[in-house]
């Protein structure tokens, strides 16, 4: 079991949201479901043109608001 906990934000924040995964693919996809959402809202919402390295800036932000781990 793969639990995954995402947080909103910059910060952790005291109650961020927990799934629970019966393997690691279905985590891992749902883990890359998350970023791109969050990384496609931020790309949606900026008032100018993302470059690629400010893209790749907001990936690795999203990507550090979650955590997978295997539980026992």
């Amino acid at each position: 079991m793969y639990k995954v906990t995402s947080a909103l934000g910059t910060n952790w924040e005291p109650n961020p949201e927990v799934k629970y995964f019966d393997n690691v693919y279905d985590a891992d996809e749902y883990v890359s479901e998350i970023i791109q959402e969050r990384v496609q809202w931020v790309v949606d919402h900026f008032q100018y043109a993302i470059t690629e390295e400010e893209l790749e800036m907001i990936e690795a932000e999203e990507s550090s608001l979650i955590k997978m781990e295997k539980c026992s």
